[in-house]
């Protein structure tokens, strides 16, 4: 597999989460009691997501856990310079722990996943 096919799927998702904090007041829906944990819920699925492309390209469970809480971190303190936005440190745990979960399903699941899955993601 070519470097960009490796790396595409990860470099897409940090482009979609650079440009969602750096738009200020992001909303799902403007009912507090339905935005929140909507946004929550985002924060650790597209960091899941995020893990996975990362497996893909590198192989190692560890640097992909890393490099997503890495990232995680980079986007809370992007999100201080931004308008109407602020970094939270809860949003780093749930990022780090969407990455944790999603390593763990992938390692878990790997024998049964079906054939197609399996290739894409062979690093």
């Amino acid at each position: 597999m070519t470097l960009v096919k490796k790396w595409l799927p990860a470099v897409l998702i940090l482009a979609f989460l650079f440009w969602s904090s750096s738009t200020p007041e992001l909303k799902i829906s403007q009912d507090v009691s339905v935005d929140f944990p909507a946004r929550k819920l985002v924060h650790f699925v597209v960091y899941g997501l995020l893990c996975a492309s990362f497996y893909r390209a590198t192989g190692s469970f560890v640097l992909s856990i890393g490099l997503s809480g890495l990232y995680g971190v980079f986007d809370e303190f992007h999100q201080v310079f931004t308008p109407l936005r602020n970094g939270k440190m809860s949003d780093i745990a749930i990022d780090i722990f969407g990455a944790l979960v999603s390593a763990l399903v992938i390692w878990k699941l790997y024998p049964v996943l079906p054939k197609k899955l399996k290739n894409w993601l062979k690093p």
